[in-house]
Formats: structure tokens, sequence, C-alpha cells
């Protein structure tokens, strides 16, 4: 039951030095929702990527290239709790029994527990980037977007497609529902603060999860010859 939708994010490698036993390469790391779609996923995102910017205007400090424990807590602490809008929800860490992180339990989001898509986030770059992903199918769609989906109509939903926050919310609500919509977020709000962040490329997606290469690939978008003149 739910609305269940994960996390993941990214984190850059560390070097302290040759031969340094904290130094690490980049790695993923993510925690499950069970319930997150829509404009609340967006608005989650939109908080998290604030944290990033706020926070490096006030400390050198990097927390995200500090262990991957420190990196989650963040992650799950945004998409646990807004206390100004009032939001509470539950979240579960990809650990194991030891609390400890788990790459082998996010190696293949495809099979996680999911019907409501992922959100994916890069910090390996000089600014953040980030997506929305569709593994199989998506939930809660727009009624209309609904009908072509079962109709097979141009398959609105592309799975294992990079989207951004405007494509993603578009699937989500009408235009004539949209400004009605009423939650903890406000869409206008989060599609702003989302504008200035680059999407992630299908590239970036197999960086993150090179487990699914070849269904990334098989799924890429086929760039658009230009018409000869």
């Amino acid at each position: 039951m739910g609305q269940r939708h994960q996390i993941y994010l990214r984190i850059p490698a560390v070097d302290y030095g040759k031969g340094n036993g904290n130094n690490r390469t980049a790695m993923t790391i993510g925690i499950h929702h069970q319930w997150l779609w829509g404009v609340t996923a967006a608005g989650r995102l939109e908080k998290f990527l604030k944290f990033v910017k706020n926070q490096k205007k006030h400390s050198k400090f990097c927390p995200f290239e500090s262990s991957p424990g420190e990196a989650m807590d963040i992650l799950a602490g945004i998409y646990s709790v807004d206390a100004e809008a009032g939001y509470f929800h539950q979240v579960h860490r990809f650990v194991d029994k030891a609390s400890h992180y788990n790459p082998e339990k996010i190696a293949r989001p495809d099979e996680a527990d999911n019907n409501n898509g992922a959100t994916l986030i890069d910090l390996t770059g000089d600014k953040p980037k980030y997506c929305f992903i569709s593994w199989h199918h998506l939930e809660c769609l727009d009624k209309d977007v609904e009908a072509k989906e079962d109709a097979d109509e141009g398959s609105a939903v592309k799975n294992f497609v990079p989207m951004s926050v405007k494509k993603w919310i578009s699937l989500h609500y009408s235009k004539t529902d949209l400004p009605k919509y009423q939650g903890y977020d406000n869409p206008e709000t989060v599609l702003k603060g989302i504008a200035g962040y680059k999407v992630m490329t299908t590239e970036d997606c197999i960086a993150m999860f090179p487990k699914l290469r070849k269904e990334f690939n098989k799924a890429k978008p086929k760039p658009v010859k230009k018409k000869a003149k």
C-alpha cells in the first residue's frame, strides 16, 4: 500500500591524499518513502537543493564529503520533516541490519518496492543536478494522462528517461487543476526554486546505477535529425 517513491543521492569522491584510509570513490545512497508523489515530491527536492545551496554559504565544511551516514542523515531529515509547512512522514534508509550503508540494497532500484517513481540527485559536479524517473509506471497520474497511457497513445510516461520537474508535475496535474492545488508546497515556488538546476542526463543516471546501463541506453531518446534546407 501507499505511494511508494525512493530518493537516491550520489555524493562526491573524497581524496585526502595517497594511502589515506578515509579516501573513497563517489557513491550512491538512498531512502524509501512510503507516501510521496507529485508536487510533494518536487517540494522535498526543492527544500533539499535549497539546503545544499545555503549550507555552502555558511560553512566551508561539506557534510556530503564526510561519511555516507551524515549525507543520509540530511537526506532523511529533509524528506521526512518540514517545520515551516508542518510536514512529517517517516522514511526508511537503505542500510543493513547494523545500520551500515549497503550499496547492494540500491544497485537495482528498478527492483525496489515502487509504484510512483524516484528522485535522483547528483552532487558530484560543481552544481547539483537532479531528475525524476519512472522505473515501470506511475500510479498517481492526472486522469487525462492516465487515459492516454491506458490507450497507449504516445506513452506520456517514458520509463528510464530522466524527467524535469516541469514534466514531472505536468504528468500529475492538468493545467486547470494545478492552480487549485492545496498541499504542503506551493507549485509555483517549487518550480521556480528548481528551475536553475540542470536535469541529469542518461549518462549521469548510468554513473549512479551502472547495473542499469542496458535499460537506460535502450530507453534513451534518439536525437532529432535536422531537416535539410
